[in-house]
């Protein structure tokens, strides 16, 4: 038998797996990046050092080829960065989709529940309502058989009201 509550938990599993799983591939695509750039960050402060002594005075003759060298370097790894920074982007937007979709995944369990149990509730007061009508009816018909003329039982004041508004709102169609 197909339970309503059952699918849509299940989809708001499956919608919380896809999240997680989401949310570690940004993860890893964001170190991913982050080690690059660590690298390239550390690549131009010792760039700013070497610039930083030869405005000092300081003329060592390896200062040439390492600028050339973290240059290319700097250049490189900047070209290897691109597309992973392009695959963090998408990451982090399959990232807050999946986690979207997983809000709203739980919201319709919420709202699923609510249903049935709204469904299941309005059973059990037909069942109620036959219930306590019958005993009613009966109750009545035992205390004419025994000669007794006042009713033997009445709702409650708070039953009696809200049966009255339920009524009302039956004949009208305007909730109260």
């Amino acid at each position: 038998m197909f339970d309503p509550i059952e699918a849509a938990a299940q989809a708001a599993v499956n919608a919380h797996t896809a999240a997680e799983e989401a949310v570690k591939n940004l993860t890893e695509r964001t170190a991913e990046r982050d080690r690059l750039r660590g690298r390239i960050d550390a690549l131009k402060a010792e760039r700013s050092g070497i610039v930083a002594e030869r405005a000092s005075g300081q003329d060592d003759p390896a200062h040439g080829q390492r600028l050339q060298l973290i240059a290319a370097d700097i250049e490189g790894l900047e070209e290897l960065i691109r597309p992973i920074e392009a695959d963090a982007v998408k990451a982090q937007t399959a990232a807050q989709q999946a986690r979207s979709s997983a809000a709203i995944a739980d919201q319709n369990v919420a709202r699923v529940t609510d249903e049935e149990l709204l469904s299941r509730l309005v059973a059990h007061a037909r069942s109620l309502d036959e219930l306590l009508l019958k005993t009613a009816q009966d109750i009545a018909g035992l205390a004419r058989q025994l000669g007794r003329g006042r009713n033997q039982w009445q709702p409650t004041p708070e039953l009696a009201n809200e049966l009255r508004r339920l009524d009302l709102t039956r004949i009208t169609g305007v909730p109260r």
